[in-house]
């Protein structure tokens, strides 16, 4: 059905046929759409007329029709961007004639299969970044390019045998030049700007059996308060904050680090389905793995045994969601999403006291804009509205006020904002790189859980 409309629609613009059996307004309006398509002309369609058209012997249904017209759902609406593109004279089909444009068009392959080696190595090679890094880059793959189309691409192409010279030997260098290039820049690959894997794999140190902390109000002279033994809780955001925190407390001691539970895409929420980035193009369930956490949680509490539990969590709570038993999407500040976390962040809060824990929640910093000074909203998408991770921390503040025997907060967000360094801290925007956790740990967060701890338990 939409070949049959596709092919009508690209007919020359004196040959649009139509055969419509709706009213005449419906009719006139497909044909209209049809001379915007091969004219340029301008055009408003109402769905709503729309019922549905015979074009061509098939019957195209109005849901059809729209979806081939203007894409379906999150999909990009394409269809009638290729149409204009293909039909003779119309503005984008002269827009994509620009004689540069079509050069690219012509030494495309060479572009695709030189950029990545080159790109890598100019990284790996050089300290250079912006401009002259790209003009570099861009340059070499350039010269590459042409020589690969001049020398290579054409005579095969047309079966020219290069004079003087066997082409099998003319072959063999260029196919080594671009294997070497590939194995370079492979070989010893430059460490992610956030390692996960080191983060992942970080060995605790050992520590003494922990002691039972005093219950609040209690006698404090009699009773010192001990050591406190941490456990972080949380997504990606956790683990990497973690890393620098364990290091921090092995270099400097006063504190310790005991397992706890860290899942990376895994929020607070749990069931439903959730979308995220640019225009909420990624959409899938929550993963099983971030539904289970009353198990694996209470599981690392029993066997580690912590006297202060630290929980943080990054954008997956702030991201669209779609709750269980729900058509509609939601998100934080609307009422119906706001009852849900909060209920979620209460009952993650009473299973990390359960065993006498005080629960220290990281109030987390809005997404920054990077290393590379990206627009959250732009790079992220709806998650990084500076709104939402206001709502968030009101929420946090909300679970210390129903939980004040329990809760204690610590605001990192504030901190952040305050060094005026959060690009170069989180270069992602969002989370701590395996150098930066350990310096943001030096500078505040170690000294501001230890005193959350103490101020705690005396109260104070």
């Amino acid at each position: 059905e939409r070949a049959g409309l596709t092919h009508i629609l690209l007919c020359s613009t004196d040959g649009i046929l139509l055969a419509c059996d709706g009213d005449r307004a419906e009719c006139e309006e497909l044909a209209a759409y049809a001379r915007f398509i091969a004219r340029g002309e301008g055009f408003a369609l109402d769905p709503r007329r729309l019922a549905g058209v015979t074009v061509n012997r098939f019957r195209v249904g109005r849901e059809d029709l729209l979806m081939l017209l203007r894409g379906d759902g999150d999909a990009p609406q394409v269809a009638p961007v290729l149409m204009a593109a293909i039909v003779p004279g119309t503005p984008v089909n002269r827009a994509l004639g620009w004689k540069p444009l079509r050069v690219v068009g012509l030494v495309s392959y060479g572009l695709y299969l030189f950029h990545w080696p080159v790109y890598r190595y100019v990284d790996q090679s050089t300290s250079l970044s912006g401009l002259p890094f790209l003009a570099l880059a861009l340059g070499a793959t350039a010269v590459l390019t042409v020589a690969s189309y001049r020398w290579l691409e054409q005579p095969l192409r047309h079966g020219v045998r290069p004079r003087g010279h066997n082409p099998v030997l003319l072959a063999v260098p260029a196919v080594v030049l671009l294997v070497g290039l590939t194995l370079a820049v492979s070989a010893n690959p430059p460490p992610p700007v956030i390692d996960f894997d080191t983060a992942a794999s970080m060995d605790l140190a050992p520590a003494p059996a922990p002691t039972t902390a005093p219950a609040v109000g209690g006698d404090q002279a009699a009773t010192p308060i001990p050591e406190p033994y941490f456990a972080f809780f949380g997504d990606s955001t956790a683990m990497m904050t973690q890393f620098g925190f364990n290091d921090y407390a092995v270099a400097n001691g006063g504190m310790y680090l005991t397992g706890g539970e860290t899942e990376m895409g895994c929020g607070i929420g749990r069931g439903g389905d959730r979308r995220q980035g640019p225009g909420g193009a990624i959409i899938g369930s929550v993963p099983e793995e971030c539904n289970d956490w009353d198990v694996t949680w209470a599981e690392a509490l029993a066997v580690n045994r912590p006297n202060a539990v630290v929980v943080q969590t990054g954008p997956w709570d702030v991201i669209d969601r779609r709750l269980e038993g729900s058509s509609e999407w939601t998100h934080l500040g609307e009422p119906a999403y706001d009852e849900y976390l909060l209920g979620e962040l209460l009952a993650a809060t009473d299973l990390l006291s359960s065993q006498g824990a005080v629960v220290i929640w990281i109030s987390p910093p809005p997404i920054g804009r990077g290393e590379n000074d990206e627009d959250p909203v732009t790079a992220k998408g709806a998650e990084g509205e500076e709104a939402r991770w206001i709502r968030r921390a009101e929420h946090i503040d909300e679970v210390a006020a129903q939980r004040p025997d329990t809760v204690e907060v610590v605001d990192l967000g504030t901190w952040i904002e305050s060094t005026g360094e959060d690009a170069r801290l989180r270069p992602d925007g969002i989370h701590f790189s395996v150098e930066t956790a350990y310096e943001v740990a030096d500078r505040f967060l170690a000294a501001a859980l230890v005193e959350a701890y103490e101020s705690h338990l005396t109260g104070s």
